[in-house]
C-alpha cells in the first residue's frame, strides 16, 4: 500500500513509537543510529503486506524521520536493504545470482522501480563481454521510491523504461532511473508485455518519427524486419501514417512473422536485395537499417530513391558515403541514449512515446520467447538465444 508522498510537520514520535513501529514494519535502529527497514524476503512481499497495512498509522507519524536523510517531500515504501541481482565475475563469464545493496533514496528527478520483469537486449551481450557490471536495459515493474522533483508520478503506480548503460541496470530487484525516460503501463498490460516495449519501442520510434520523418507519402524499407526494433518499425509505421512498409527477412516463420505485424511487401536478405526490389518496382524515400548496414550498404543505396535517406542503428565500419552523392541522398544514426547521456533538454519525449506506444491498443506484443522467472541461468539461455541470430522479436523474464 503506497504511503502519502508529503508529510505535515509531526513532533519526534516518543521511544514508545519506534517500538510499535519495530514491532509491525520491522523497522530497526543500526550500530550507528540510523533507523532503517529490515531486510524483507523478496521473494514473498505478501508477507509483508499484513504487516504493513497494520502499521500505516505508526508509519505515516515515523517514517519522515526514519527517512530524515532524504528531503520530507520526497515519498518511499518500505524498501528493503538489498535485493537479488544477476551479475558476472569476470568479462563474459558466467552469470550468478547474488544479492547486491538496494538503490538508496533517489534524488532530483529520479524514481526508483522494484523490477517485476525485464527483456534481453542486443547490447547486453555486447556489454556482457566488457568488465562486470549490473547489466539490463529493458525494465518493467513498479514505482516504490520518488525523487523532490519527480512529476507526475505516484508510489505503486506501474512504469517501464529503458535504463541507461552510465547507470546499474535492470538485472537487479531495483532500478533506479530518470523519471523523465518512464512511461506508464495501462492496468491491462502486464509487466512482461511492458518490459518488451522500451529499447525496440523507443529506437524504432525515434529512428522512423525524429531520425527519418517518415510520413504518409514516405516507402519505407526495415533492413532485418523480425528483430526487436524491426517489428516495432513496421507496426509503427502501419498504424501511425500511410506508408508502404517493405521489410526483409530469409525464413519462412520470419516471414509470416511480419506479415502478421502488417509489411506490405517482403524482401529476402539472404539473396542479393536490389533485383528483388526493381522486379518489385520498389524504391525506398526512407531506409532504416537495423543489422548489416555494412554488408548490404551497395544494396541500400542502389535501392534508396532521390533525395532518401537512411538510418542505421546498428555499428557499420567504413562506409564509402560517395554512394549517396548522386541521389542527394542522406545517412543519419539513430542512438537510443544520446538524449539520457547528453542530458537533453528534450529527454521527455522519451518517456511520452514510451506512455503513448504502451497506451496503443494496436501495438502488438513482439514477445517470442518468456525465459521464466529472472535467474541467472534463464539470462544464460535467453542470451544463447539472441545471440544465434535467429530470434523473432523479444525474450523476457517475469519475477524472482
Amino acid at each position: 500500500m503506497p504511503l502519502a508522498a508529503d508529510f505535515a510537520p509531526l513532533a519526534a514520535p516518543a521511544p514508545g513509537d519506534w517500538l510499535r513501529l519495530g514491532q509491525v514494519c520491522g523497522l530497526h535502529q543500526g550500530s550507528d543510529g540510523e533507523i532503517r527497514p529490515c531486510p524483507v524476503d523478496f521473494d514473498s512481499p505478501e508477507r509483508l503486506a499484513p504487516r504493513r497495512d497494520r502499521a500505516i498509522a505508526a508509519i505515516s507519524a515515523c517514517l519522515p524521520i526514519a527517512l530524515r536523510r532524504a528531503p520530507l517531500h520526497s515519498a518511499a515504501m518500505l524498501l528493503p536493504t538489498t535485493m537479488p541481482a544477476i551479475t558476472y565475475p569476470a568479462p563474459g563469464g558466467d552469470f550468478e545470482d547474488v544479492t547486491l545493496p538496494a538503490p538508496a533514496m533517489p534524488e532530483g528527478d529520479d524514481l526508483v522501480i522494484a523490477v517485476r520483469a525485464i527483456a534481453i537486449n542486443p547490447l547486453d551481450l555486447k556489454q556482457h563481454a566488457g568488465p562486470p557490471r549490473l547489466l539490463g536495459v529493458d525494465a518493467a515493474g513498479e514505482v516504490v521510491a520518488l525523487g523532490p522533483a519527480v512529476q507526475g508520478f505516484a508510489l505503486g503506480d506501474h512504469v517501464c523504461c529503458a535504463a541507461p548503460p552510465n547507470r546499474p541496470g535492470s538485472y537487479g530487484g531495483f532500478v533506479t532511473v530518470d523519471s523523465r525516460l518512464v512511461g506508464r503501463v495501462p492496468s491491462g498490460m502486464g509487466f512482461a508485455a511492458a518490459a518488451a516495449l522500451p529499447c525496440a519501442g523507443l529506437t524504432a520510434w525515434e529512428a522512423l518519427f525524429e531520425r527519418l520523418r517518415i510520413d504518409d507519402q514516405s516507402s519505407l524499407l526495415v533492413l532485418g524486419g523480425a528483430g526487436g526494433v524491426g517489428s516495432m518499425a513496421v507496426q509503427l509505421a502501419r498504424l501511425q501514417t500511410q506508408a508502404v512498409v517493405t521489410a526483409t527477412a530469409s525464413r519462412p516463420e520470419s516471414q509470416a512473422w511480419l506479415r502478421r505485424l502488417g509489411a506490405h511487401h517482403l524482401l529476402d536478405h539472404a539473396a542479393p536485395l536490389a533485383p528483388q526490389a526493381r522486379e518489385k518496382n520498389l524504391r525506398f524515400s526512407h531506409i532504416l537499417a537495423t543489422q548489416s548496414t555494412e554488408a548490404q550498404w551497395e544494396a541500400l543505396c542502389a535501392m534508396l530513391a532521390p533525395r532518401g535517406t537512411i538510418c542505421a542503428i546498428d555499428m557499420p565500419g567504413m562506409l564509402d558515403m560517395t554512394k549517396l552523392r548522386p541521389k542527394g541522398g542522406g545517412f543519419v544514426f539513430e542512438a537510443l541514449f544520446a538524449k539520457a547521456l547528453a542530458r537533453a533538454p528534450d529527454m521527455a519525449s522519451q518517456g511520452q512515446a514510451l506512455s503513448a506506444m504502451a497506451a496503443h491498443q494496436g501495438l502488438q506484443p513482439i514477445i517470442s520467447m518468456h525465459g521464466g522467472r529472472i535467474s541467472a541461468v534463464n539470462i544464460t539461455t535467453c542470451h544463447a538465444a539472441l545471440a544465434s541470430g535467429r530470434m523473432l522479436g523479444k525474450a523476457v523474464l517475469e519475477g524472482w
